[in-house]
């Protein structure tokens, strides 16, 4: 009987061992979940804090007209004057395309900030710009400019070279009259933004008018 007693203590002792160690594993397993999760978190601000900041530096540099760009983790460092940029697109082999609205032309680089080429100057023929301007590329890597000043939009291939054009001035359709902002969609169609009209103009890729948006 005294043997029975003692064995049962001795197996209290170890379960309550058993059960204190488990609970440590436990709460030790806990831990590491709650502080991998905390680093995670961390790391994904982190990540976001630093999107933004070169958010901020591409606006910034560029509003300066510095000839330094800073792009993510590349730069664009050009001898050419980068003043008053319109707008910036990327097509899909990331080259860049800056429609710079001071002397009227779009300059494109590389994605690591090499100078390939630019074209336009100031004036109301075909590859000439007057006034703000803005600019997107299509899944073809053509590029579509906003030429608000001459109220219409000019399409060119990724070289530069002009393909067609269309708008005039007015509040009809395919008709502009104020400052102009640009943007296409997977299928190559071409929104048009007319802040003085309120309104949203959609066209395909040849120019084709296809409806409007009107704003209040």
């Amino acid at each position: 009987m005294k043997y029975y007693v003692y064995n049962l203590i001795n197996m209290d002792k170890c379960f309550s061992k058993f059960a204190i160690g488990s609970i440590c594993i436990i709460a030790t397993i806990l831990m590491s979940i709650i502080t991998n999760s905390l680093d995670i978190s961390n790391a994904h601000a982190q990540t976001n804090e630093n999107n933004l900041g070169t958010k901020r530096t591409i606006h910034r540099t560029i509003s300066r007209g510095e000839n330094v760009t800073d792009v993510g983790n590349e730069q664009i460092t050009s001898s050419r004057s980068i003043d008053n940029i319109g707008g910036m697109a990327i097509d899909k082999f990331n080259n860049i395309y800056l429609a710079n609205s001071s002397n009227h032309t779009i300059q494109k680089f590389d994605s690591a900030g090499k100078f390939i080429t630019k074209w336009g100057s100031t004036g109301s023929g075909d590859a000439q710009f007057n006034g703000t301007l803005d600019i997107a590329t299509d899944v073809f890597s053509d590029v579509y400019v906003a030429d608000s000043g001459n109220n219409r939009i000019q399409k060119f291939d990724s070289a530069g070279k002009f393909i067609t054009k269309w708008g005039s001035t007015g509040s009809g359709d395919a008709q502009f009259n104020g400052t102009l902002d640009i943007a296409t969609d997977p299928t190559s169609n071409v929104y048009i933004f007319d802040g003085h009209s309120k309104s949203i103009q959609k066209f395909d890729s040849a120019g084709k008018f296809l409806g409007r948006f009107r704003f209040q």
